[in-house]
C-alpha cells in the first residue's frame, strides 16, 4: 500500500483496520528510531520474509513534521523527535500460531535493536511494567506524572492500560 503521501489523520489510524479480524489474535511493539539504516534494512527485509499469518505487517513510520514540532517537555509522549518508528503488528487466528507470532514480533524487533532510541511508544506496547513506562514517558516525565495522579486520582480509578500508580507520588 502506499503510505507515503499526505492524508487525514483519521484515514491513516484505519490502515490496517482489515487485518484485526474480530476473533483474532495480536501483539505489537512500537519502536522509536535514531534512523533507518543500511545496518538495520538486511535484518528488516529478513524479517518480512518470515511473516507466517497473511495478517502480519512489518511497518516502519517517518516521524517529524507536527509530531517533532511539540516540544518534548509540553506532552506525556515522549520521544517526538524520533525520525522513525517501527512497528510489528503480528496477526493470527489460532492459539496453535501463538509462538510463532510472538517469536516473529521479537525477530522483527531484534532488526532494529542498533537503531532504536531506548523509547516505546506506549499504545503500541503491551507491556505495562514499570521498566515499560519509563521507555514510553521517560524518567522525568513519569515522576511527574505520578505527582499529578497523587493528586488528582488518588485512588487509581483510572487504571486500564499503562497504569501511572499514585501510591508512589510522595506523601502532601
Amino acid at each position: 500500500m502506499d503510505l507515503v503521501q499526505p492524508m487525514p489523520y483519521t484515514t491513516f489510524q484505519a490502515i490496517v483496520d482489515a487485518f484485526n479480524q474480530k476473533g483474532g489474535r495480536n501483539y505489537h511493539r512500537g519502536l522509536h528510531l535514531t534512523g533507518f539504516s543500511d545496518e538495520v534494512m538486511g535484518p528488516y527485509l529478513a524479517a518480512g520474509r518470515d511473516i507466517h499469518s497473511p495478517l502480519t505487517q512489518g511497518l516502519v513510520f517517518q516521524n517529524g513534521g507536527a509530531i517533532s514540532r511539540v516540544a518534548e517537555d509540553d506532552t506525556a509522549a515522549g520521544n517526538r523527535a524520533a525520525p522513525f518508528m517501527a512497528h510489528p503488528i503480528a496477526c493470527w487466528l489460532t492459539t496453535a500460531e501463538d509462538a510463532y507470532e510472538l517469536d516473529w514480533v521479537a525477530k522483527f524487533s531484534a532488526a532494529f535493536a542498533p537503531a532504536t532510541t531506548g523509547g516505546t511508544y506506549l499504545n503500541f506496547e503491551p507491556g505495562t511494567s514499570h521498566h515499560d513506562l519509563l521507555a514510553g514517558f521517560g524518567q522525568d516525565k513519569y515522576s511527574r506524572l505520578v505527582e499529578l495522579k497523587g493528586r488528582w486520582d488518588p485512588t487509581n480509578l483510572f487504571r486500564s492500560n499503562h497504569n501511572i500508580n499514585p501510591e508512589l507520588a510522595p506523601a502532601v
